[in-house]
């Protein structure tokens, strides 16, 4: 006898001591098979192909969308099935397996982190951000958040306040907002949680894809578990192993500057109001800002030849006299008065 199971996710589930009787193989049943289980959204139908040929065990295959694997073949049974697989417990990663599982499609979402906290970590929501936010039903979450809506933009050169732009640009419109997104992920993380047919895997990493033929069918962990799906989603940024994997070419723009990320304490003349300035100064420039939980946040333009790794001269630099050096006389204070908080620049390649 062998045995063919297809996709048939509306099907009756009968129970499972049917499943191998050969007079109802033609039954919707889910098939379980050592620690592979082909389950819902998977409940499939079963049907008798051809008789028991020369005494062997009976064979299954999964005919799934483009592709078939012979169950019988135990290098090929995966430990964990789902419908979606998404890489990277990101904003975006994070928020389109919510909304996957608010659908009731089943979803397993794969983070190598364990922890949301990162040394930099994107904070501004610009007004189009805010929409798709509000969209997603999460204003609710940003108002139970770490947040700071931005006051105006403000250019300084030569430490000569040249203009400013108030938020919000449009009339009637949001503000940018600044928020604090390892919260915003985890606030996220705990409403995508209530949906049964979410799952959260943390702490592993994605080793590499898995093919059958010329088609991704899922993912190898780094702890060589393995994952198939009807589909694999790469939301693991600027570095992604899924579209390594995939051999993704990625069009890349020349940039002749990195940044140089800096935290330190805040002061009093950012508490009336949240600009955000630009900062230029000859060939230095920087831009300032009062992040979401309460630290002035800092970002540097450093050249691309003075980031590379033989050239780390940047490290050794007086960073609270070059920052006061570059800025006016009341944000030069502010620098020199905060310079035990300042901490250690990160630095951040743009492409």
């Amino acid at each position: 006898m062998r045995c063919l199971v297809s996709h048939n996710p509306g099907g009756n589930l009968p129970t499972a001591s049917r499943c191998l009787d050969p007079n109802t193989c033609s039954s919707t049943l889910r098939v379980i098979w050592g620690s592979f289980t082909l389950g819902e959204p998977y409940v499939s139908r079963i049907r008798k192909s051809s008789g028991n040929r020369g005494g062997r065990e009976p064979q299954f295959s999964i005919l799934n969308s483009q592709f078939s694997i012979n169950l019988s073949e135990s290098r090929f049974l995966p430990q964990q099935i789902s419908q979606v697989v998404i890489i990277g417990a990101g904003p975006a990663g994070l928020t389109l397996a919510m909304l996957l599982a608010q659908r009731g499609i089943h979803v397993k979402l794969v983070e190598a982190s364990r922890s949301f906290q990162r040394t930099f970590r994107g904070e501004a929501l610009m007004p189009s951000g805010l929409e798709a936010i509000e969209q997603m039903g999460l204003s609710d979450v940003i108002a139970d958040i770490p947040h700071r809506a931005l006051d105006a933009w403000e250019f300084i050169i030569e430490s000569r306040r040249l203009f400013r732009v108030d938020e919000p640009m449009e009339p009637g419109g949001k503000p940018c907002t600044l928020i604090s997104q390892p919260a915003f992920l985890a606030a996220v993380l705990a409403r995508a949680s209530q949906y049964p047919s979410f799952e959260f895997i943390d702490g592993t990493a994605v080793r590499d894809l898995v093919w059958a033929e010329d088609r991704v069918v899922g993912v190898t962990l780094g702890d060589n578990r393995s994952i198939w799906a009807d589909l694999v989603i790469g939301a693991d940024g600027r570095n992604s192993i899924v579209r390594q994997r995939a051999n993704l070419d990625l069009d890349r723009e020349p940039q002749s500057y990195d940044i140089l990320w800096f935290k330190l304490a805040s002061s009093q003349p950012f508490e009336a109001e949240n600009i955000f300035y630009s900062v230029l100064a000859g060939s230095d420039g920087f831009g300032l800002f009062l992040g979401s939980e309460g630290q002035l946040q800092v970002g540097w333009s450093l050249e691309r030849e003075e980031s590379a790794p033989a050239d780390k001269a940047w490290q050794q630099l007086n960073w609270v006299e070059k920052l006061a050096t570059a800025s006016p006389d009341w944000l030069a204070a502010v620098f020199r008065e905060q310079a035990d908080s300042l901490e250690k620049p990160f630095l951040l390649s743009v492409t």
